[in-house]
């Protein structure tokens, strides 16, 4: 039989995917007839991209090529016939063949159960890391180890190991299988490991596999570090796959270039599966040398891998490798002595050195040259590569391309030389840092040299660099603020001192005031000036997992507008959109109020994210999303349907099974009583926009049903549906949609007189769309709707008694111009971006980061800071500073003074004190309203700690005579109290033992906790109480941590310190848990704590208990370590600044250390250009 006669012989109609794959058959017979030769499908595989089930499965003819199948079968077509040397058949006629086997593969598949309701088919979950960069365009001599390692891999028991030379081909033979392998059984995951290049390490290994593993798992990215959690995913990985009824493979390419050994870490090699667990499959690939790590035990499935056989160094590879070694020798013959500086700096480097670096650093040691002369070109070009690091804004950078080349270079240059250019680097690093890490310093300096650091046994700079506030504040300013908390959290856990840990939390928390969410007009001007990685890196800035997933959708969808992108781009873009989802289903966990998002349309989130998915070309996650969701809910409709219509070509039948479903929905609220027929025409219209084929029936449909509604059910569902349906039928039907606009007009009017106001105001807003769209001018929609609200109209802000005094009124004034200027900056961007005008656009961004460096937010936790200052050193000169730093904030300024103030009446330094109460005085005169109670109780009790008794009950009273009542009168309650506390302490001790304090403003909790403080100064046995109040603390950890807090200190004044910590321990909020470590620190420690007048009730209830514990029961010194490690826990929270104090006492040194990043980062503020 030829090609020709292939068809049905017996009468009976012919199944089309039999009769196509009998003309492909007898294709591939012609086309081996010419050749001379068999055919075969592993050959046939790599050359088209298509794996060979698929081409066996249409051969056979057990399936037929599905809708995105069918390009890929026209190529097989193309393909055969060119080896065949004529066509078989008629172009047309292969078309027709194919389409009847797609269109009976569509109506074969009967009568499923619905999106909602069915089990989706999930999709096949792949990860190929950085495979597409040692993918070669060929993969020459290969196929028959491509062809068989499917089946090695499924007989494998648990590890498979490719073991061969260096320079044999790995790593191009396992990228090409993990992008070209495509079967419906296998999950798949990869790494490449690549010296240099930033994956060449366990942590980055850990941070990846988790990530994706986490993602595979539980359909959320993960962010857990620890080793635990990996091990822990390996198993619910393998176990989701078994239960797809699939294989999991993890294929790790190059653990012979894990750098971890060498550098006295931790191995990859070490991370691997433990145990072969059901259904897992790992693939490694390493040389015969080094042997595997030492920390892999000997007892690990992967010293017992099964290997790949006769895997043979192929001719291509041994050819570049010799190529780069004579390269290599040729440079250490050159007489240029600038030359071998040049290899040992990229030798030494953890990281890309740029070609201006290398210049700079060349000439900064005494060189002077043309840096990349075109002799060296050519020998560069196979020596070192050109590549992106994990975390590097600047691209241009050289890394020697293999391990070996770093061996054979150490050993040309040998270590003398290398020691002489380790100095010359750390010198060029320190002429930078003495500089203040200005903006012209070399991004290998903030990114890569710290990395130098770590492997060195240098600590000092090691540490004076990680903890450099402005080498932080110059990441940030690049976009890089992630990176600079991620090197801070590294040298926390490196080093936890005080002194390290204390300054590492004022940096986090200083660049963090800086982390605000970028607006998305920035966003999207990166991506126009062709920065995505910086706009994608900004996009993760915001704080919540909803903020993350709109934001990196923003990007996703500016780089896809900019048209065509080059694959490098459109891999990135993909794997953006893939990050949009991932956020996105993690927001949806989320409790919202657990969770707040500092953006306003979270709502649908995950099927937007969906159509950010197929916009981006990746329709089977597109897909895969969409099945964890209820298509149907209102809030989903209209970005299912968006989804929908880009599935329409890749994937026709699920977009029209996604658009029936919708339809359904939609009759079934326009058939039915209890229905909601605005809703059924929403999504009426959705659908007619997502399917221009359904279009003209949905019209029809819409129209009749409006009609219908305003005939028989008059009232607003009549005015929204006709306005919606107008709007709608515009374009398609524009004299119908002008009729239902105005009917919806009529209808409103005959409302506005029997429903809510704030109802029709939105039915009002649809009428007006519906004219303006059938194309009335907005004068005469005015001029038909008077009482519609317009920008014009809109409510102005106006203050309530309409007066301001100079300083608020100036204040105002002068937040608007800047508020007035940072739109029109944005606008601006808009505009720019709308034409793509970068250079102008690049000058806009400019403009915006200044002004956003020069806008950090106020520094809150000052007061803590003057407390500690001034408690027990004496610098007097440190509150100028304190107060240079905030001159803006009256409010903040006032609590610096009179935290001041009663830390230098604790040191008996009454001048000082009394200097800061009046200064703290005169600016509560001068503050817009001075006669704020919690104002005055601040005032009053920083005179009261410095003895001065008239002004202090001066300020504590109100200020027009008479005793407040009830709320009102609480503050004022509060700084008599406060001022008692600071006069005479003893007295209110003895008050309290006698009566306990009634009239202080307590919580419930806190008169409990504070009779039992009080029984126990008496001599009573408190046993059964502490435990009463142990159960009762216990059962509100979450919602009431102070309690908890209240019933630790309570612990320690009884001498109990292992149970107070021991309550601490189990806040389940780290932040909480941070304040309860300081407050019984600070007891132990002996701090003199001051009533809290200015909080909330339950701060002000705590502050009180901890000043009677002071005076009562004066700690003795128990538990110093376990008191100790509380403290440095503490500091890793974001209560750190409840320390302070504490430090003050007891690591002065840390305290001026965090002076010291205060003093940097407003530096850093004021030369800001």
């Amino acid at each position: 039989m030829n090609a020709q006669e292939a068809g049905g012989t017996d009468g009976r109609p012919e199944l089309a995917r039999i009769r196509l794959a009998g003309c492909l058959r007898a294709l591939l017979e012609e086309a081996e007839r010419a050749c001379g030769r068999r055919i075969t499908l592993e050959e046939l595989a790599p050359k088209l991209g298509i794996s060979t089930s698929t081409i066996s499965n249409w051969l056979n003819g057990t399936a037929a090529p599905s809708q995105r199948g069918v390009v890929k079968y026209l190529s097989l077509i193309d393909y055969l016939e060119g080896r065949a040397q004529r066509p078989a058949r008629p172009r047309r006629e292969w078309q027709r063949l194919i389409k009847e086997a797609v269109d009976e593969s569509r109506s074969n598949r009967g009568g499923r159960p619905t999106i909602a309701s069915r089990p989706a088919k999930i999709a096949p979950f792949r990860y190929f890391h950085t495979a597409e960069s040692y993918k070669p365009l060929e993969l020459a001599g290969r196929q028959e180890h491509l062809g068989r390692l499917p089946e090695l891999i499924r007989s494998a028991k648990g590890y498979l190991s490719l073991v061969a030379p260096p320079w044999a081909g790995k790593s191009a033979f396992l990228a090409t299988f993990v992008t070209t392998y495509e079967a419906d059984d296998m999950d798949l995951i990869a790494y490449f490991v690549r010296w240099g290049h930033g994956t060449d390490n366990a942590a980055h290994f850990r941070k990846v596999m988790i990530e994706q593993l986490s993602q595979h798992a539980r359909g959320t990215p993960s962010d857990a570090t620890d080793e635990a959690t990996l091990l822990t995913l390996y198993k619910e990985a393998s176990q989701k796959s078994v239960a797809l009824g699939r294989h999991l493979l993890l294929v790790i390419d190059g653990l012979d270039e894990d750098a971890g050994e060498c550098r006295r870490r931790q191995s990859i090699a070490s991370l691997l599966p433990p145990q072969p667990y059901p259904g897992l499959r790992v693939l490694v690939s390493r040389r015969w040398h080094p042997p595997l790590p030492g920390d892999v035990r000997q007892d690990h499935p992967l010293r017992h891998a099964e290997q790949i056989p006769r895997f043979r160094p192929s001719p291509e590879a041994g050819v570049l490798r010799q190529t780069a070694n004579d390269d290599l020798a040729a440079l250490f013959e050159d007489t240029r002595g600038w030359v071998r500086d040049f290899l040992g700096y990229l030798t030494l480097a953890d990281g890309g050195l740029s070609v201006t670096e290398l210049d700079d650093l060349l000439q900064y040691c005494g060189h002077t040259t043309e840096l990349m002369p075109a002799d060296l070109e050519r020998l560069l070009h196979s020596v070192a590569g050109r590549v992106f690091g994990p975390e590097d804004l600047e691209p241009d950078t050289l890394v020697l391309a293999h391990k070996e080349l770093y061996a054979a270079t150490e050993k040309g240059l040998g270590p003398r030389k290398l020691a002489e250019l380790t100095r010359h680097l750390h010198t060029w690093a320190d002429r930078h840092r003495a500089a203040g890490w200005p903006d012209s310093t070399p991004a290998y300096l903030l990114h890569h040299y710290p990395e130098l650091l770590w492997e060195g046994d240098d600590l000092d700079r090691c540490r004076a660099f990680a903890l450099d506030h402005r080498r932080l504040l110059c990441l940030a300013n690049r976009g890089g603020t992630d990176v600079a908390l991620a090197s801070l959290d590294r040298v926390m856990r490196a080093l936890p001192t005080p002194t390290v840990l204390a300054s590492a939390a004022a940096s986090r928390a200083l660049l963090d005031t800086r982390s605000r969410p970028v607006p998305r007009e920035v966003l999207r001007a990166l991506v126009v000036v062709g920065d995505l990685t910086r706009a994608w890196s900004l996009a993760l800035s915001a704080v919540d997992p909803a903020s993350k997933a709109v934001r990196l959708m923003e990007v996703a969808h500016a780089a896809l507008a900019m048209g065509a992108l080059k694959t490098a781009a459109s891999e990135q873009v993909k794997s953006l959109a893939c990050d949009a989802a991932a956020w996105a289903t993690h927001a949806k966990l989320q409790h919202p109020e657990a969770t707040p998002s500092a953006e306003l349309e979270t709502q649908a989130l995950v099927p937007r994210a969906a159509a950010t998915l197929a916009a981006a070309e990746s329709p089977g996650e597109a897909v895969r999303l969409l099945a964890t969701v209820d298509i149907c809910r209102p809030e989903n409709v209209a970005a299912v349907a968006e989804t929908a219509a880009l599935l329409l070509v890749p994937e026709p039948a699920v977009a029209a099974e996604l658009l029936d479903e919708l339809l359904l929905e939609a009759e079934s609220h326009a058939d039915t009583a209890e229905g909601r027929p605005v809703f059924a025409v929403e999504i009426w219209s959705a659908v007619a926009t997502a399917d221009p084929s359904r279009a003209e029936s949905v019209h029809r449909r819409m129209k009749e049903f409006a009609e219908s509604v305003a005939l028989a059910a008059p009232g607003l569902a009549a005015v929204d549906c006709c306005a919606l349906t107008a709007s709608a039928l515009a374009e398609a039907m524009p004299e119908e949609a002008r009729r239902l606009a105005y009917t919806a007009m009529r209808e409103a009017e005959r409302a506005s007189g029997y429903v809510p106001e704030g109802r029709l105001r939105e039915s009002m807003s649809r009428v007006t769309q519906a004219l303006l769209d059938v194309g009335e001018t907005p004068r005469k929609v005015r001029a038909l709707l008077p009482d519609a609200t317009t920008d014009d109209t809109s409510c102005a802000g106006q203050s309530l008694d309409g007066r301001l005094d100079d300083e608020s009124a100036a204040r105002e004034a002068a937040e608007a111009a800047e508020a007035a200027e940072y739109e029109e900056l944005l606008k601006e961007m808009t505009r720019l971006s709308d034409l793509g005008d970068g250079p102008h656009l690049r000058r806009c961004l400019y403009r915006y980061t200044k002004r956003d460096a020069d806008g950090s937010a106020p520094v809150t936790w000052l007061p803590f800071l003057a407390e500690a200052l001034f408690g027990v050193l004496d610098p007097v000169e440190e509150v100028n500073s304190l107060l240079r730093a905030e001159l803006s904030g009256t409010s903040l300024r006032l609590q610096i003074l009179t935290s001041a103030a009663m830390a230098h009446a604790d040191a008996q330094r009454r001048d000082e004190a009394l200097r800061c109460a009046e200064g703290a005085a005169d600016i509560a005169q001068h503050m817009s309203d001075p006669l704020q109670p919690k104002i005055r109780a601040l005032v009053a009790q920083a005179f009261a700690h410095t003895g001065d008794s008239q002004r202090a009950r001066q300020w504590a009273a109100p200020p027009h005579g008479g005793k407040p009542l009830g709320r009102a009168g609480v503050p004022y309650r509060r700084a008599t109290l406060a001022v008692e506390m600071g006069l005479a302490p003893e007295a209110v001790v003895a008050r309290a033992i006698a009566d306990g304090l009634p009239g202080a403003g307590l919580d419930t909790p806190g008169t409990e906790l504070l009779k039992a403080l009080c029984d126990r100064a008496t001599g009573a046995r408190t046993d059964t109480q502490l435990a009463s109040l142990e159960v009762a603390a216990h059962a509100r950890l979450g919602k009431d941590p102070l309690f908890a807090t209240g019933l630790a200190l309570l612990r320690a004044a009884h001498g109990d310190g292992k149970r107070a910590y021991c309550t601490i321990g189990k806040l389940p909020d780290p932040a909480a848990r941070g304040v309860a470590q300081s407050v019984v620190a600070a007891y132990l420690a002996g701090v003199p704590p001051h009533l809290d007048v200015a909080a909330d009730e339950g701060y002000w209830t705590l502050s009180v208990l901890r000043a009677l514990a002071h005076h009562m029961h004066p700690a003795e010194a128990v538990d110093t370590a376990l008191g100790r490690n509380s403290l440095l826990e503490a500091l890793a929270t974001d209560s750190w600044y409840w320390t302070l104090p504490v430090l003050g006492r007891t690591a002065p040194d840390a305290v001026s250390q965090v002076v010291g990043v205060l003093e940097q980062h407003r530096m850093a503020r004021r030369t800001k250009p």
